[in-house]
């Protein structure tokens, strides 16, 4: 009973923090996407929905069972290519178009990429295992 009173506080905790991320990271990009600039709350908002997700694999990740090591498993595996093909995509884009980001920006869309999708393949394992 009390790992589920836990289990049930851990998803309260990320729900209440990824809205205000993702609140937060709504209200900072509005300005530079209406000025068509980069903004670094990608980043934020990255971070906010990384903790929606969260809402959803905390009771298949926290016990420590042979389950939650496959799904961990297998989510880093698609992660290694999916950062991989991001790069390529980033090098492809930067030579042939007009797009030229410094390397702070590429930095940001790269972890905002990781962010994303580790727990979005997590979630996707979560429900095929």
């Amino acid at each position: 009973m009390e790992k589920k009173r836990k289990v049930k506080e851990n998803q309260l905790l990320f729900f209440i923090t990824g809205l205000f991320l993702t609140g937060v990271a709504i209200y900072i990009m509005i300005d530079p996407l209406l000025h068509r600039q980069f903004t670094m709350a990608v980043a934020l908002m990255a971070l906010g929905m990384n903790q929606l997700l969260m809402v959803y694999l905390s009771p298949h990740l926290f016990p420590k069972d042979e389950r939650a090591k496959t799904i961990i498993g297998k989510s880093m595996v698609v992660n290694y290519f999916v950062l991989f093909s991001s790069i390529f995509l980033l090098f492809f884009v930067a030579g042939f178009s007009e797009i030229h980001w410094d390397a702070q920006q590429v930095l940001v869309f790269l972890a905002s990429i990781l962010l994303v999708t580790i727990p979005s393949t997590m979630v996707f394992y979560a429900r095929r295992i």
